[in-house]
């Protein structure tokens, strides 16, 4: 099994964390979500964003339950 990682931010305090998706500058809930082959690919997109974390990422069905769809 391969390994991606993704990004994961904060856009608003109460709604919790979101992936960013694949778009250029919006997106939508059907938009893939955003996948980086190495840690440190993700880490540049990470840098982005105030609040860019990055994780493993496997199939949305792995999707923890904090994360917005």
């Amino acid at each position: 099994m391969n390994k991606y990682y993704a990004v994961v931010f904060e856009p608003f305090e109460v709604d919790g964390l979101e992936y960013v998706k694949e778009g250029e500058g919006s997106w939508t809930v059907n938009s893939n979500v955003k996948t980086f082959p190495t840690r440190e690919l993700a880490q540049v997109e990470a840098d982005r964003w105030n609040t860019g974390q990055v994780v493993e990422f496997h199939t949305p069905e792995d999707e923890p339950d904090f994360i917005m769809r």
